[in-house]
Formats: C-alpha cells, structure tokens, sequence
C-alpha cells in the first residue's frame, strides 16, 4: 500500500517539474530569439561574440531537444519525420554527424508521444500538443 502511495505521489510531482520545465524551455527560447534577431544588428565581430557567448550560456540542445524545440515552435502544424529532419536546420541542429537520423527522428517522436508532448496523427505525422 505505501508503495502505491509513494509511486502516486512520484508521478504527481513529475508532472509538475516536467511542467515548469517545458514553461522554463519556453522562455529560453524566447529570450534566445530575442539575443539573435538583435545579434544581427551588430557589426560582425560583435555578433559573433554574442552568439558565442549565447552558445556557452545555454549550450547546444541535443538531438531530443532540438526535434522538442523544432516541435514548440512549429506547434500549429503536423510535421512527418522527414519535415522534421529539414527543420530541424531552424533551429540551427545539424543531423549530418549520425548516421542515420531519420531513425532516431522516429524514435524521439515515439518516446514524446509516450511522454504525452507529441501526438500522432491518423496520417502519420505529428503535432505538438498543446497543454
């Protein structure tokens, strides 16, 4: 019984953490964007220093967090694998180092399908779920 308990009250502050994660990726994002539209106004030396600077504050996603990040953006539209993997390039992902990313595309959007972050479509594709 006490187990139950505990696996219940587990799952409940999972949702809330995973929650104020996605509300806290949001806003990176957001201010992101906001460093690099500005960033463009700069002389090339400065831009580029700041866009460094960016990189090292907030690093690089990996290959979960960029198909996440492309996902979030692009939230209104349905997207197969292979869209992701050309938008991926938005949000500046390169997949050319694996050697196979279609595969690990499929593979994420199964696992944010789980998560309940993805939905897929009775077409195949995918949608971010708005919560």
């Amino acid at each position: 019984m006490v187990y139950r308990k505990a696996i219940a009250v587990a799952f409940n502050s999972l949702r809330v953490l995973i929650h104020r994660r996605e509300q806290i990726d949001r806003q990176v994002a957001r201010l992101k964007s906001v460093v690099i539209a500005n960033a463009a106004m700069l002389s090339d030396s400065e831009r580029d220093e700041t866009l460094r600077s960016l990189q090292e504050l907030v690093g690089t996603p990996g290959f979960t967090g960029a198909v996440r990040e492309f996902m979030r953006r692009n939230s209104l539209y349905s997207f197969t694998p292979i869209d992701v993997r050309e938008g991926l390039k938005t949000v500046n992902f390169d997949v050319t180092d694996y050697d196979n990313p279609l595969a690990s595309i499929h593979t994420i959007l199964k696992r944010l399908t789980l998560r309940g972050q993805v939905e897929r479509n009775a077409d195949g594709t995918y949608k971010w779920k708005n919560k």
